[in-house]
């Protein structure tokens, strides 16, 4: 890029969309729409000024069963997509790697590792143009040099 005119510090020159979003691959529990990190609300009923009875209620996609913000994200443009994919597993069948403890919201779940593929995947299906811009961009694979047993295993079972 050549610039045409004197660029002040700190000016915004550039704004390039990311082509797919969704949570990292290893992640506490995030609504699946807006990403936003989803916590267990702890409603009181109170007993006396120091005791309390403690009530969970958290909200699930009805469909799939992930955790969610409300019903306004569980039909939103992004989860609605895939909703219907993971829905055919559910939770009990789900490999134990996969599942989401639902009594402890701060263990990091790699229930989470399935959504980006799966994004991407339904990307290619729906919306070929961006699909084809994002399918050239570099992977970075072939110029570091080093192709160690993560890499090997992302070769053997995601891009075959």
């Amino acid at each position: 890029m050549i610039a045409t005119r004197t660029i002040k510090p700190m000016e915004l020159i550039l704004i390039d969309p990311g082509t797919c979003s969704g949570p990292n691959y290893t992640s506490k529990p995030v609504c699946l729409e807006c990403l936003t990190p989803v916590k267990r609300y702890q409603k009181t009923k109170s007993l006396n000024s120091k005791l309390s009875s403690a009530i969970f209620s958290d909200f699930l996609c009805s469909t799939c069963l992930y955790p969610m913000c409300g019903p306004e994200c569980c039909s939103g443009p992004y989860h609605s997509k895939e909703c219907e994919i993971i829905s055919r597993c559910r939770p009990p069948d789900r490999p134990k790697n996969l599942r989401i403890d639902m009594d402890n919201f701060d263990v990091e779940t790699n229930t989470y590792a399935i959504i980006m593929p799966l994004r991407m995947l339904l990307m290619m299906e729906d919306n070929k143009d961006t699909w084809s811009r994002s399918n050239q961009l570099m992977d970075h694979v072939e110029g570091n040099g080093f192709v160690g047993p993560a890499t090997q295993c992302n070769f053997r079972f995601i891009l075959v």
